[in-house]
């Protein structure tokens, strides 16, 4: 008998101090850790909060100075275009226009990058009041009167659908016809084999004589040019 009461006793004791003791510590221990992690925590959410807001507002400024910049580089471009207006509309006038108005490119040959000097405008054309071609430089050549066609029918623009005749018929004097861009699609086989999207943005406006409407001025912006602001 005296064993087990001794046994009792003795397990009695263990079981208080585990209780009292170790138990009571082992929480502590488990909230200080817990305690440790969720402040580790909130001070690394802090930085990166402030980390994240410091690359936002750097990000805000970028993109709206890169906006600022490409509206101005687009009014430059109607500017361009209200000016053509005035210019004798013949094949070599046309074709010193377009081969006045260049800018630096970089592009990518053979595996290689670099920069160029690339026409600002890959077209510039008139027609007459009817959508006929009159002038017209691509690449900065003149195009052969016997290739010249109606733009007023889209299947006979330059990409099949066009429809900045009719758009720019409709304007006031000054005012200026934005075509979304428009290009060939390139596929992914093409892509891999170093083919890249080659799209234009047209701008149109509506020229007129002493009867009035007489015919559309249009200028084909490279739109590698506009990427350029992103690349």
């Amino acid at each position: 008998m005296a064993e087990t009461k001794e046994g009792k006793g003795l397990f009695t004791v263990a079981r208080v101090f585990f209780l009292l003791i170790v138990i009571p510590l082992s929480l502590m221990a488990i909230l200080i850790a817990n305690g440790i992690f969720k402040l580790g925590v909130t001070v690394k959410e802090k930085a990166v909060n402030v980390l994240d807001q410091k690359s936002q507002e750097e990000i805000k400024t970028r993109a709206v100075s890169t906006a600022e910049e490409i509206a101005s580089f687009l009014m430059e471009r109607k500017k361009d275009l209200l000016i053509a207006t005035i210019i004798p509309p013949t094949d070599s006038t046309f074709k010193q226009f377009v081969r006045e108005n260049q800018k630096p490119l970089w592009i990518r040959e053979e595996g290689k990058v670099r920069q160029v000097l690339s026409y600002l405008y890959k077209e510039m054309a008139l027609t007459d009041r009817s959508g006929n071609e009159i002038v017209k430089i691509v690449d900065g050549e003149p195009v052969p009167k016997s290739a010249l066609v109606n733009v007023a029918k889209p299947a006979n623009t330059t990409y099949k659908s066009e429809v900045y005749f009719s758009a720019a018929r409709s304007l006031n004097r000054g005012e200026v016809y934005v075509s979304p861009v428009t290009g060939w699609y390139v596929n992914r086989t093409d892509f891999e084999k170093g083919k890249r999207f080659s799209g234009i943005v047209r701008f149109a406006t509506p020229v007129f004589d002493k009867q009035g409407f007489a015919g559309v001025l249009t200028l084909a912006l490279d739109y590698r040019h506009l990427a350029a602001f992103t690349d």
